[in-house]
């Protein structure tokens, strides 16, 4: 299914350079409860406007007073009481701000206010490569390299023992310098720590449902190479404009991560190198044993394919310049 035909998996960001939160939705005017908060101060912190929203958080551009500089601050929307949202941002809060990596949004603080947990984070300009995909897919070289900085970030995460398990184009903003950075672990889990019951019950799928891998799409336990099957898919989606498993409904889409055998990239685009294209089937293994060993491997295995590429000189750059031509023209 493709990304560019307004599927429910194309976030759609409100302007061309937004913060790391721009993959949440906005519509309509703003209610009067966001009117009446823009302005508010909250330890420090004065809201200046709301970037996004989802079913259960917004995320707030903010001015840090001290400090003099711009950050984003996510806190749940009123009126959530759930009790598992709040550990849930509490998690990702911990989890975030135990990796020290330039691929991953860093996290400042933790606020307690009023009753209200509010996350403080880096504001990062860029767009996320939901949006990069809405009109066209990425150039494979430049895809490529995206790729490669996802999994050097997933590779810090892992070393830490931390699983994402929600990576995804939404999930990774790219800097107008062209870095990568990964966002959102309020999903993420320690593989070192056996006992989350509180927050997942087993046999519970958590994630985005076309881009989870087959075991996570069954509820078993996971290691990092859950983390690679989505970085297969994140690949196969900037490299063709498609999802490999996307269908009408989640039950459908989970059963297609299950159990369907994706189209290689090459046979939908024959100008996509075989290298890339066979490193994505490697990522899509449906047995996590058939996969790379770990996302370090993987970010290796890329630099390798990138130097024999350049290698071959102006044959990848006249490919890679006509493949950019003939999707700009289409």
């Amino acid at each position: 299914m493709s990304l560019r035909s307004g599927s429910s998996t194309a976030v759609r960001s409100r302007s061309p350079a937004h913060s790391a939160a721009d993959r949440l939705t906005t519509s309509g005017s703003p209610s009067s409860s966001i009117r009446q908060a823009i302005g508010r101060e909250v330890a420090g912190y004065r809201l200046h406007s709301l970037l996004g929203r989802g079913g259960m958080s917004q995320v707030w551009k903010a001015q840090d007073l001290e400090r003099q500089r711009w950050v984003a601050i996510k806190r749940l929307r009123p009126k959530i009481t759930d009790a598992k949202a709040v550990r849930r941002l509490r998690r990702e809060a911990k989890t975030t701000g135990a990796l020290d990596h330039p691929a991953i949004v860093q996290i400042f603080d933790l606020l307690s206010v009023e009753g209200d947990d509010w996350l403080v984070m880096e504001l990062i300009q860029g767009v996320d490569v939901a949006v990069m995909l809405v009109e066209k897919p990425i150039p494979p070289r430049r895809a490529l390299e995206l790729g490669r900085q996802v999994a050097v970030a997933l590779a810090s995460a892992h070393a830490h023992n931390i699983l994402h398990r929600d990576l995804k184009a939404e999930n990774v903003m790219v800097e107008p310098c062209g870095r990568a950075r990964l966002l959102d672990f309020g999903l993420a889990k320690r593989l070192d720590v056996g006992d989350e019951s509180a927050l997942t019950r087993s046999g519970e799928v958590m994630g985005t449902c076309r881009s989870m891998s087959p075991e996570q799409a069954n509820g078993e336990s996971l290691d990092a190479r859950s983390d690679l099957f989505s970085l297969g898919t994140l690949l196969y989606e900037m490299t063709t404009g498609e999802s490999p498993f996307d269908a009408a409904t989640p039950v459908a889409t989970l059963h297609r991560v299950v159990k369907h055998r994706q189209d290689p990239v090459r046979r939908l685009d024959p100008t996509i190198p075989a290298e890339v294209s066979h490193l994505i089937d490697h990522l899509l293994a449906k047995n996590r044993d058939d996969r790379p060993a770990g996302a370090a491997d993987v970010a290796t295995r890329i630099e390798g394919i990138q130097e024999r590429l350049d290698a071959g000189g102006g044959w990848w750059r006249r490919v890679a310049d006509r493949f950019s031509s003939d999707r700009e023209s289409r």
